[in-house]
């Protein structure tokens, strides 16, 4: 197969990714999940994903007993701080946003996981956020 300097440019813009839909999965023992430990892999994963450069993580959902993921009022912004405010500068550039609101409790996390949400939203997420529409989007949201 012959590649050509316009093939080389075709494909150096593909991204590669990975997508779950929270699958109820079982321990060592065969021991179903629960929900709540479900959500910490996939955020685990999600992170492992974002340390070794994959391109996306995408997360589906499913209203069924057998997915821990459902959203029915919006969407997961899962992963990394970097990886959440890219997601985030994306959404609010894409639909032209003057707001955006985060809600940061799935019901099933403890307080010290929800604290350390808040935490690494105000510390690192928000002004990344903006650090990336002031150079990324700039033309966008101007």
């Amino acid at each position: 197969m012959v590649v050509d300097d316009m093939s080389e440019d075709l494909f150096a813009h593909v991204q590669y990714g990975l997508d779950t839909f929270g699958d109820a999965t079982v321990d060592a023992q065969g021991v179903p999940l629960s929900h709540a430990q479900v959500l910490r892999n996939v955020v685990d994963e999600a992170v492992l994903a974002d340390d070794l450069g994959i391109d996306f993580f995408g997360i589906g959902e499913h209203h069924r007993s057998d997915f821990a993921v459902s959203a029915p009022e919006g969407a997961l912004f899962v992963g990394s701080p970097e990886t959440v405010a890219r997601k985030i500068a994306r959404t609010v550039a894409g639909l032209g946003l003057s707001r955006f609101d985060l809600k940061y409790s799935l019901g099933t996390l403890s307080h010290e996981h929800l604290m350390e949400c808040i935490r690494l939203y105000g510390e690192q997420v928000i002004p990344r956020v903006r650090e990336i529409l002031a150079t990324e989007y700039s033309a966008v949201v101007a």
